[in-house]
């Protein structure tokens, strides 16, 4: 059999418990609020660790602070220091876990350096141990009583001091990453040598030694900030020192259950801090312990590989976990450490190459015997090697299935669209490469094999880049090849331009029940808005994302209000500031009133040109679900706005609010903003109006018509040739387009005219023998259908007249009129 080149995706998996470390104590600073001072901010899920109770970070000389779940130290200078309580420094060598750090051998202090601002020569991040207590020299690491400290160079110069005096050459490394100190000791008493060795992000700083000096037996440390330059760090973890770190590397090797004795499984090695280059000759041995559970099944040879003994491991069922405890010893100084591995190997029992629940994981085929791994397969049928004929054989289908899950070894469509994997991969002239793995490749609604039907690009979600995905548009009765066809906008919603406060139609006047504003203070026309960050919300409104970030400072990106005609200063400060998070984020308005009308409108303008950044808007009101979009572009208004691709008002830079008018079906409504893997909707603001409704039938009826100024009985907002009276009294929608009033069938009994009625109208049916004047009233009774389905409303009543056919030629027509 010829093998396949599939070893490493066949190597056994590989887990295994820390070496003996006991972490002492750790603060990420996630505090889930804004800016905060330091020395205010809450301590509650931050600090983990045997000593978590007993220690904090509290600021020195200047008061840091803590915001975005991190600690920001000030360019102008100060430290932070570890303390027992708000006021007592706290002494390492006093606490409860002061013996488990020696018999450890020593303590490790870890952060990270993240977002610097500025590379100024004379800035720096510091840390510092070994002094006699709460005495503030100006500068900590370069003080003559600090036994030794690291200066993290923000221009990446690190440089390492002894009581205060430089030691050994600067280093050039990188200027930020994850830090690591090694301080090896046995004591905590005065004159008690320390080993010490320094990485940032994987990089050796220095390998120094010293000795404690003037501390009286106690060990306080210091993270201090320098230079000039603010800085993000995070993430502060004391653990106990591991004098040896034993790893086990099973890159390159194959071991399964179908694997003979002797099969390599992994190199043994270890890290140690006890010297320079970290490294020293060791021998390892299986020792028993805990974790030794299977150590009889496997044993070292003399090239330090742990490998497979003679036990069968097709007796263990697939995902069977092995345990091993291994111990390496120093060839020089004789300690060691031990650790235990969990090897989990391949379930490979017919030594094909192939795991075994891979071939058995498609639904009807239980024979182990169907595929193979050879590198070529004739096909198709079980054994060949290209089990269904479809030109890739069954290992290159496993191949591909563990960079990408979806392929089948046993079926020409794997993805079931109607077109061949082959087709789909090496597609034919006029044809695009898709994926085989996927029915609908760019997830617009429509499969493959229909976009070439339709016209459409497979693989590209909006085709003519008009904001809505192709599907969306073939559904909704749209063009998706034209950029100026996009589906009508359901009944109820409205994109409607703003640019002066007074556009906002935001007034003191109205009822709001909520009124918010994503990440700083807002006030426009009198009305004050209520601000939403990432750690408080607005009464009675929820925000939900995955992350929480926010701008409580103005923060425009590429949107330049002038271009766009907006003026206003309220409204510029709503835009200036904004909350975004996960690609998924959902705002829910709570204690509403169910039957009252409102008028929700989220503002919007662009943040930058770099991307479509498509959202999908989902309103759920009780039963109701309004998908408006599919889906919004932010940054691009002008597709929004108009169907003009040369207009130049609006533009890319104008702002807009969506506008959703609705009853409330219970006390909440939810919104849904989806964006995608890489995308956030930008939340400016939001306003719910209370909808008054009580000046009649038509008022309430006109009220779905976002723009006050198009709610008089003569207008026809939505353009479709019938005014908002005549849709008021024949039962038609105001704003999402009504074709006709009455419809007509003819039947072998005569014409059926069937229309809308509703309480308060007068109805008249009509017939002419012309269209002009007069007409006179028919003689036909109308009668209440049958059929009340598909109505706008259940304050409308269907009623239809059938009407006789004879030689004589006639018009018919319903005549409707109303007192209000």
């Amino acid at each position: 059999m010829t093998r396949h080149l599939l070893v490493p995706l066949l190597a056994a998996s590989l887990s295994s418990t820390a070496s003996a470390q006991t972490l002492i104590w750790a603060d990420n600073f996630d505090t889930g609020q804004g800016q905060l001072a330091l020395d205010s901010a809450p301590l509650a899920g931050r600090r983990s660790g045997i000593e978590a109770e007993n220690i904090m970070v509290r600021s020195a000389q200047v008061q840091q602070v803590s915001i975005g779940n991190s600690l920001y130290m000030w360019g102008s200078g100060g430290r932070v220091r570890f303390q027992r309580d708000t006021s007592t420094w706290c002494d390492f060598a006093a606490l409860p876990s002061a013996p488990t750090i020696l018999a450890a051998g020593g303590l490790t202090v870890e952060f990270d350096i993240n977002t610097r601002f500025g590379t100024l020569e004379g800035a720096f991040v510091g840390f510092a141990v070994g002094f006699a207590g709460p005495g503030e020299p100006g500068v900590r690491i370069t003080d003559s009583g600090t036994d030794h400290a690291v200066r993290f160079g923000k221009e990446g110069i690190h440089t390492r001091y002894k009581n205060g005096v430089v030691t050994g050459d600067p280093v050039t490394a990188t200027a930020t990453g994850h830090v690591k100190i090694e301080y090896l000791f046995n004591s905590f008493a005065d004159g008690s040598p320390v080993t010490v060795k320094t990485t940032l992000a994987g990089n050796v700083v220095g390998y120094d030694t010293f000795t404690w000096n003037g501390n009286a037996g106690k060990l306080h440390m210091e993270l201090e900030n320098r230079g000039g330059s603010d800085q993000y760090l995070d993430n502060i973890r004391i653990s106990t020192a591991v004098l040896y770190d034993v790893s086990l590397t099973t890159s390159g090797y194959d071991f399964n259950t179908s694997s003979a004795a002797g099969t390599p499984i992994g190199d043994l090695t270890a890290k140690t801090p006890l010297n320079e280059s970290g490294d020293e000759p060791m021998t390892y041995a299986l020792v028993s312990g805990d974790g030794s559970t299977d150590n009889d099944k496997f044993s070292i040879n003399s090239f330090d590989q742990l490998v497979s003994g003679s036990y069968n491991f097709k007796l263990g069922a697939a995902g069977k976990t092995y345990s091993v405890r291994v111990r390496g010893t120093g060839a020089t100084t004789g300690s060691f450490s031990e650790k235990i591995f969990l090897i989990k190997p391949v379930k490979d029992d017919d030594a094909d190459m192939l795991p075994d629940d891979w071939e058995l994981g498609f639904p009807g085929h239980t024979s182990l015997a169907d595929l193979t791994g050879l590198v070529f397969g004739e096909g198709p049928g079980a054994g060949t090697g290209d089990y269904d004929g479809d030109g890739f054989s069954d290992a290159d289908e496993y191949f591909y299935w563990v960079m990408e899950p979806g392929l089948s070894p046993y079926s020409l469509d794997s993805d079931g669209d109607g077109l061949p994997d082959s087709e789909e991969t090496a597609p034919p002239e006029g044809r695009v490469v898709t994926n085989p793995r996927l029915a609908d490749s760019d997830a617009d609604g429509i499969p493959d094999k229909d976009e070439y039907t339709v016209g459409t690009n497979p693989n590209v979600a909006d085709t003519d880049e008009d904001g809505s995905r192709d599907g969306f548009e073939v559904s909704h009765g749209s063009d998706p090849l034209s950029y100026v066809s996009r589906p009508a906008l359901p009944a109820g919603f409205a994109l409607v331009p703003v640019t002066d406060d007074a556009s906002t139609g935001i007034s003191s006047t109205k009822t709001y029940t909520h009124r918010v504003s994503g990440g700083g203070a807002a006030t426009i026309n009198g009305v004050a808005f209520d601000t939403l960050t990432a750690g408080a919300a607005p009464a009675d409104f929820t925000w939900t994302s995955a992350a929480k970030n926010q701008f409580t400072a103005t923060q425009l990106g590429g949107w330049v209000a002038a271009t766009g005609g907006v003026t206003g200063t309220g409204l510029q400060q709503l835009l200036g500031t904004f909350t975004y998070g996960s690609p998924l984020q959902t705002y829910q308005l709570g204690n509403l009133t169910p039957g009252q009308t409102y008028d929700v409108r989220i503002y919007i303008r662009a943040y930058s040109q770099d991307s479509l950044r498509p959202i999908n808007f989902t309103y759920t009101n009780g039963s109701e679900v309004g998908i408006p979009f599919g889906a919004l572009l932010p940054d691009r208004p002008k597709i929004m706005l108009s169907t003009d691709i040369n207009s130049t008002d609006p533009n890319n830079d104008s702002a807009y609010y969506v506008s959703y008018r609705y009853v409330a079906r219970e006390t909440t409504l939810r919104i849904e903003a989806a964006g995608s893997t890489a995308d956030s909707f930008h939340f400016y603001g939001l306003t719910n109006e209370v909808v008054v409704t009580n000046a009649g039938p038509y008022a309430s009826y006109s009220s779905v018509i976002p723009n006050e100024a198009d709610r008089d009985k003569s207008d026809d907002p939505d353009g479709d040739g019938f005014t908002n009276l005549q849709e008021y009294l024949l039962g038609g929608s105001p704003v999402a387009g009504t074709p006709s009033l009455a419809t007509f069938e003819k039947t072998s009994g005569g014409l059926i005219v069937r229309w809308l009625e509703r309480a308060g109208g007068v109805y008249v049916l009509q017939e002419g023998s012309t269209l002009a004047d007069p007409w006179g009233v028919s003689a036909v009774v109308p009668t209440v259908s049958a059929d009340q389905t598909g109505k706008y409303s259940d304050d409308y009543t269907r009623k239809e007249a059938l009407i006789p056919l004879d030689a004589v030629r006639k018009f018919v027509r319903v005549k409707a009129s109303t007192a209000e």
